[in-house]
């Protein structure tokens, strides 16, 4: 079963499976054993998973050409599961710092609806290879206040209107509704924020807030790739590396030698490279008591909006 598995593999280009494995590393003398879990045959092609590279390319047995798989739909992966910092602002032993976001910001507010519109300029000389879904964004509110994005106001709607009158308001707009129209509603549908301006990113976040303090915290998973430009071909790997590097950690708080010979180990241009910038925001509210209004005493609420413009 070994030999029978390892059999596309002789059919690889001996130079390349070199740069996948050391020929030392082999099992009761069979070359590139370690290797035979990335290797399936389909029709008149061998695919191949590239571990170091991170791809997956499917190999010709007629012409011998290499040709790499297009990935897309990249929300489907969500947050990475490492992402997340404490909660809690706690210090280690030996001052581990790489959970400090990348913007902090303090607001004074009236108690209330708050609406949030963060604006996030991505690197220069990036693009970003997908809109970030929501999927990809991970909201919290924790103190005085509640995180409501996304819930449409339906129950005050349903304290006004009778059940039965929403009914035929449905089937009215069923009847009548031509598609333009339910295609600008699908438009107002989406989530408001998430779209690209510009190199720019906006997410939107709607919190209650009651007095007291609070503290939004906004993660996001943005995957981005180097600008192609007119000189690539002239700019070396390394110079291509070292920049990627410097995306992924601007404060410089890792080895970034470690992150730069890591991306070298692999032959494909790294123009072509899709990493992902993780984005962590922070925004700190402080709420005075309800506004009382005048001879009743009942409280009054208050709709605010603030815009955060954050540059990586």
């Amino acid at each position: 079963m070994i030999l029978e598995k390892c059999i596309p593999l002789r059919q690889l280009p001996a130079v390349w499976l070199q740069q996948q494995a050391d020929t030392s590393c082999s099992l009761e003398g069979i070359p590139y054993a370690g290797l035979m879990s990335s290797v399936a045959t389909f029709q008149d092609h061998i695919v191949f998973c590239d571990t170091v590279g991170q791809t997956v390319v499917k190999f010709s047995k007629g012409s011998g050409s290499a040709t790499g798989f297009q990935f897309s739909n990249f929300g489907i992966l969500g947050l990475p599961y490492w992402l997340a910092s404490y909660v809690e602002r706690v210090y280690a032993a030996d001052d581990l710092s790489g959970t400090d976001p990348d913007h902090l910001q303090c607001f004074r507010l009236l108690p209330g609806r708050v609406d949030i519109e963060l604006s996030v300029d991505i690197p220069q000389h990036t693009d970003l290879v997908e809109l970030p879904q929501e999927g990809c964004i991970w909201r919290q509110a924790r103190g005085a206040a509640a995180e409501v994005s996304g819930v449409e106001n339906k129950a005050a709607s349903s304290e006004k209107v009778g059940v039965a009158q929403q009914w035929y308001d449905e089937i009215d707009n069923l009847s009548f509704s031509t598609p333009q129209d339910e295609s600008l509603m699908e438009e107002n549908i989406r989530t408001p924020g998430e779209e690209v301006q510009d190199g720019r990113v906006r997410i939107g976040c709607t919190i209650n807030t009651s007095p007291g303090t609070s503290e939004v915290i906004i993660y996001a998973a943005l995957y981005l790739r180097l600008k192609k430009n007119s000189n690539s071909h002239i700019d070396s790997q390394g110079n291509k590396a070292a920049r990627i590097a410097d995306i992924l950690d601007p404060k410089g708080k890792f080895d970034k030698d470690t992150l730069v010979k890591l991306m070298m180990m692999s032959d494909r241009d790294l123009a072509e490279l899709i990493f992902m910038r993780p984005l962590h925001v922070r925004l700190k509210f402080t709420c005075r008591d309800h506004p009382k209004a005048d001879n009743t005493k009942g409280i009054i609420l208050t709709d605010s909006s603030v815009k955060v413009h954050v540059t990586l």
